[in-house]
C-alpha cells in the first residue's frame, strides 16, 4: 500500500514557481521564451523582473502575459502593454522607473501591493481581487476605464 501511494506521488507533476529574469536580444516581444532568463514565458505563478537600463518589453494587441510578482526597474526603460492586450498580476508590483503604461489586471486572491517611486501609467486597470489593492509611493495615472470588484487602499 505504501508503495503504491509513492508512486502516485511521485507521478503527480509539480509545478515550482521561478524568478524570469527579462534578457532580451531577440526581440522585445514578452510572450517570445527567448527573452526571459529561464528561456520560457512567465506564468501566473512566476515571478518577473525587468530591470533594463535602457530598452523596450511589449505585449502587443491581442496578446496577454502574466506573472506573480512583478519588479520593474530602469528609469530609461519601457513596458508596455499595447491597447487590446493585457498584463494580469497575481501577486504584486514593485515599481521603481521608466514607463509602465497599459492595460492591467490585479487578479489575486490576498491584498496585492504596488509599491514605487516612479509614476504608473494605465489605459485600463481592473482589481478583480476581492481583498483589494494597497497602493503606496507612487503617482498613478489613468486613461481609460477603472473596474473595482476589490478597494484601493
Amino acid at each position: 500500500m505504501i508503495t503504491l501511494l509513492s508512486l502516485c506521488f511521485l507521478a503527480q507533476q509539480q509545478t515550482i514557481a521561478v524568478t524570469c529574469t527579462w534578457v532580451g536580444g531577440t526581440n522585445n516581444d514578452w510572450n517570445t521564451a527567448a527573452n526571459w532568463s529561464t528561456g520560457t514565458v512567465p506564468t501566473p505563478a512566476d515571478d518577473v523582473v525587468i530591470n533594463l537600463l535602457v530598452g523596450s518589453v511589449n505585449i502587443a494587441n491581442g496578446a496577454s502575459g502574466a506573472c506573480n510578482n512583478l519588479t520593474k526597474g530602469g528609469f530609461l526603460s519601457n513596458l508596455a502593454v499595447a491597447p487590446g492586450g493585457i498584463l494580469k498580476i497575481l501577486g504584486n508590483i514593485n515599481y521603481g522607473g521608466g514607463i509602465f503604461s497599459g492595460d492591467v489586471s490585479m487578479a489575486g486572491s490576498t491584498l496585492q501591493l504596488i509599491l514605487g517611486l516612479s509614476p504608473l501609467t494605465l489605459n485600463n486597470f481592473n482589481i478583480t481581487n476581492p481583498q483589494g489593492v494597497l497602493m503606496s509611493g507612487n503617482n498613478m495615472k489613468l486613461s481609460g476605464t477603472l473596474s473595482l470588484n476589490g478597494p484601493i487602499y
